[in-house]
């Protein structure tokens, strides 16, 4: 759970307390444990300020990898029943079987931002999060990733991988050879987002379908 997780009445009441789970770091960091730290991101208290402040928390803890997902309405969970009944699922309801949907869009209609803001706030935490910059600048941690020769190598030798797997999945369209040319979203926060080309889409849409059928995901 990131900053950005605690919202509201909640979130103020603990604010001006409250560490960000900054004690819980530095114990992985004295035992030289490199953090794999994963954010969901579009909770109903959610803004693009309150996600930012997500990935300015995750650059100062210098973790080794971070995801910053987009909350999604998967079948069959209470999240997606919930958006249901306030009417708030986009596709249809089934964005795993819309032609339209792209990998790691927004699904569904946010309660203080618009669903394409949702995209580009995530959008916005990934492209920075994986630069080479940013790799850099995180690297200098000597609690972890360079408290040894094999943690460094670990670090240096996944970083770039997973940066390059974020950049090439953004936007892609479930099918077969799927191809969409502008498929990154259009930054409304700083104008610099990268922009790149698309590519080649191939996830197997029955792969998809199967996997939602009852008892397809075990």
């Amino acid at each position: 759970k990131g900053p950005n997780f605690l919202g509201g009445t909640e979130r103020n009441q603990l604010k001006a307390g409250w560490d960000k789970y900054q004690a819980q770091c530095d114990i992985l960091r004295d035992h030289h444990l490199q953090t794999w730290a994963a954010f969901t991101l579009g909770h109903d208290h959610d803004t693009f300020d309150s996600i930012k402040d997500t990935l300015d928390w995750a650059m100062h803890n210098k973790f080794c990898f971070s995801a910053f997902n987009i909350l999604m309405p998967y079948p069959n969970t209470g999240l997606y029943e919930r958006l249901a009944k306030e009417d708030r699922h986009l596709y249809g309801g089934k964005w795993w079987l819309h032609p339209d949907y792209k990998f790691n869009f927004c699904a569904f209609k946010p309660k203080l931002m618009a669903p394409d803001e949702l995209t580009e706030a995530a959008w916005y935490c990934r492209s920075r999060w994986n630069t080479v910059g940013s790799i850099w600048r995180r690297m200098w941690d000597f609690k972890t990733h360079l408290s040894s020769p094999a943690r460094l190598g670990v670090y240096l030798g996944y970083n770039p991988l997973f940066a390059k797997e974020v950049f090439k999945k953004q936007g892609m369209l479930f099918g077969l050879l799927r191809k969409d040319p502008d498929r990154r979203p259009t930054a409304r926060h700083g104008g610099d987002t990268p922009h790149p080309g698309g590519r080649h889409a191939m996830v197997a849409e029955e792969g998809v379908r199967a996997f939602f059928q009852p008892g397809g995901g075990s």
